[in-house]
């Protein structure tokens, strides 16, 4: 239930050109060679798949826009960062100075592809933790043309890299193309074809590695992300006939889709690191965990058992599933799944079982994790979750992104705050927001929490925006500037809205990824009093 910008369609395909003639400022170029020279990390990963892979350190983005005018509308931009191993995001803001200079720092726990956004501008960029990688932007001659393609040059000690992936262009099956398929080919037959297109793109990869005379490590993450892309066009052609099947006059979607469909895994290495740095490896692993077998299989599981014996079982249905689909016990991805669920199975599964219980799953979950990084990210998700659950809070930190929040809510001082991040453009935010009209007007005005709602003028047209909030009778409305709105985004960690925190009474944050549909339950807990409220509201 997230409106999520098109980062998948975006991310997928790496189509620009690298340009040499852009020509930066002097006093820019200065400061962008000191800052490449004060890099802590200057050495590449000589192999993914030995040594500290996952390693995070402090990462860095600086850079020049051609063209920029800073008395425009931006000052900020963004990077989309997220941990792909736990689903966290970490969005970061990208500062523009004046002179048209950019940069941003943000922790990196293992080489990935990602991306800039700046102004609509999409910038693609590979980095190595701990290093630093600067972009020059020829914004001006792209706005000056219309071009839908980036112009920039790379430089840093992955600069010859991104150069070399700047210049590639990926294959895969486009979105419409996709949609086209999934109505008119059978499953055999798509299967059959995009196999044939994949093992094409990776022929001709090699062949342009040779006549370029391309570097070893470009060569390593390019065709681990072109592995992805083709994977990630099955998974989606298989979930897309899902959304078909209504359509009962169509012959096609109404075939079944065999299990072994799915075993085109078996093409891929599933403890090779190199399938993480893809950019579309966020979206390849969700569609994997979600993929008919899995999500089958674990239909197939009790859910009447006790909630320790029903989390243990739906692991173990997944390994055996992997023993079938792609026979490689114990995999790094099969892993990476399994923490990708924990923080779910803490926060609704077990969020009412015996401490032994959820204790007993934990150690039971980390015996199977064989590598040391996934274990460590587990012990801290379950710390995380144990201060959630505290309900104590936390100091919002003494930083810019901090102080625009707190002069929103400094109005609402003592009063327990349900903040809705949400847009006009995002049809699962208005749903959400219309939905709960009633308990909206039930509680307004109540001295004890209040609701507020944030947005900005990028997602939200004003004509629409006033037209809703007047509709909705939405009080506490805060209408930001995009900047500052990038802000609150790396405050509170989230790239898709809805997004949902609570604030306590002392200003400090309780939960900063709430569910909405929680707020009844969250309510009678800690206001016992309107509990006869609540509960009339839910007859």
């Amino acid at each position: 239930m997230r409106h999520i910008f098109t980062l998948i369609l975006l991310f997928g395909v790496w189509t620009v050109h690298a340009q040499t003639n852009i020509i930066v400022p002097k006093n820019v170029q200065n400061w962008i060679d000191k800052e490449l020279a004060k890099a802590p990390d200057k050495t590449l990963m000589k192999d993914f798949n030995k040594g500290d892979f996952f390693a995070p350190k402090t990462s860095r983005v600086i850079g020049y826009l051609t063209g920029y005018n800073a008395a425009g509308s931006y000052t900020t931009g963004m990077i989309y960062t997220a941990n792909n191993l736990t689903r966290e995001d970490y969005p970061t803001v990208v500062k523009i100075n004046p002179d048209g200079s950019f940069e941003a720092d943000f922790i990196l726990q293992y080489p990935q592809i990602n991306n800039i956004n700046i102004d609509d501008v999409w910038i693609p960029f590979y980095l190595e933790p701990g290093q630093t990688v600067a972009v020059i932007v020829d914004k001006a001659k792209q706005e000056a043309q219309k071009l839908d393609k980036g112009y920039y040059r790379y430089a840093g000690t992955t600069g010859r890299i991104n150069n070399e992936l700047a210049a590639i262009n990926f294959q895969s099956i486009k979105y419409t193309e996709l949609n086209d398929a999934v109505k008119t080919m059978a499953p055999d037959d798509f299967k059959k074809a995009t196999l044939a297109k994949w093992k094409n793109a990776k022929a001709q990869l090699r062949k342009e590695f040779k006549q370029k005379k391309i570097a070893a490590t470009t060569q390593l993450i390019a065709l681990a992300n072109q592995d992805v892309l083709f994977a990630t066009n099955l998974f989606d052609y298989a979930m897309y006939r899902e959304y078909e099947k209504a359509d009962t006059a169509n012959k096609i979607v109404q075939l079944p889709l065999e299990p072994s469909f799915f075993n085109f895994i078996n093409d891929l290495d599933l403890n090779n690191r190199e399938l993480l740095i893809s950019s579309e490896f966020s979206t390849f692993i969700n569609r994997l965990e979600y993929s008919e077998p899995i999500f089958k299989a674990n239909r197939l599981v009790n859910n009447e058992t006790p909630a320790l014996e029903r989390e243990q079982r739906k692991y173990q249905v997944t390994d055996s599933l992997f023993y079938v689909l792609g026979p490689q016990h114990s995999n790094l991805i099969l892993q990476i799944i399994h923490i990708r669920a924990l923080p779910f199975t803490l926060r609704y599964v077990f969020d009412k079982v015996t401490e032994a219980d959820k204790n007993s799953y934990l150690s039971f979950s980390k015996k199977q994790l064989t590598e040391q990084f996934l274990a460590q990210e587990q012990d801290r998700l379950a710390t995380a979750d144990l201060k959630r659950k505290s309900n104590i809070g936390t100091d919002l930190p003494d930083t810019r992104a901090a102080q625009i929040f707190k002069d929103i809510i400094n109005r609402y001082k003592g009063k327990r705050l349900y903040v809705d991040f949400w847009a006009t453009t995002c049809g699962p935010c208005v749903a959400g927001i219309k939905s709960n009209y009633a308990v909206r007007e039930q509680f307004n005005n109540t001295p004890e929490f209040d609701f507020v709602f944030i947005t900005s003028e990028d997602e939200s047209p004003k004509e629409d925006y006033n037209k809703f909030i007047q509709e909705q009778k939405l009080g506490n409305t805060h209408y930001l500037k995009i900047s500052d709105y990038h802000y609150l985004r790396e405050l509170f960690k989230f790239n898709g809205i809805p997004r949902y925190v609570i604030i306590n009474e002392e200003g400090k944050l309780v939960d900063d990824n709430f569910q909405m549909y929680s707020f009844k339950a969250d309510v009678k807990k800690h206001f016992p009093q309107y509990s006869a409220v609540i509960d009339g509201l839910s007859k």
